[in-house]
């Protein structure tokens, strides 16, 4: 509906990447929610790994903006408060992932729409998998619909079975 971070964001973080392969090596794999441009996608597909990125706007796809253009195979569209499945091409089961980011998302979420974001994570997330991202504390920002302080946050996360470690 207001594809601004969809236009504008094309993140991409070798950092980040190298520390996900140190902690789950060369058969890793990534889903990142939320992004945008693909970059982060891009960096982990770039170097060898399945890598699957959710954006909630088609404004980049139909633009065939940023990585859209270059790795139309991993990244799609859809609603991540709705429930989705991505499935193995090979087997049809779902795929589950080592890491799951979510990096500037969940304050663009209405909070009724968290709990439903949070079990399509359960979903895709291996047993001893990492789920990370950050949320942004901007109050002026009128596309950032749920606002929580810290307290708030962790009790949604811990409501829905995860903790959040704030730093």
């Amino acid at each position: 509906i207001n594809p601004f971070g969809t236009i504008q964001d094309n993140t991409r973080n070798y950092a980040f990447y190298n520390k996900c392969r140190q902690l789950f090596g060369s058969d890793m794999s990534s889903l990142d929610l939320g992004c945008s441009g693909g970059g982060l996608v891009f960096e982990f597909a770039l170097n060898g790994h399945l890598a699957i990125g959710v954006e909630g706007s088609d404004r980049s796809r139909r633009m065939g903006r940023a990585n859209w253009r270059t790795i139309p195979d991993n990244l799609f569209t859809c609603d991540i408060t709705k429930p989705f499945a991505l499935k193995d091409k090979n087997n049809g089961q779902p795929h589950r992932f080592d890491v799951i980011s979510c990096w500037e998302v969940f304050e663009h979420i209405p909070e009724s729409g968290l709990a439903q974001l949070f079990e399509n994570v359960k979903a895709h997330l291996k047993d001893d998998g990492v789920f990370i991202g950050s949320i942004s504390k901007i109050t002026e920002d009128p596309l950032h619909v749920t606002l929580l302080d810290n307290d708030g946050w962790t009790e949604i996360f811990r409501r829905n079975g995860f903790a959040m470690t704030v730093g």
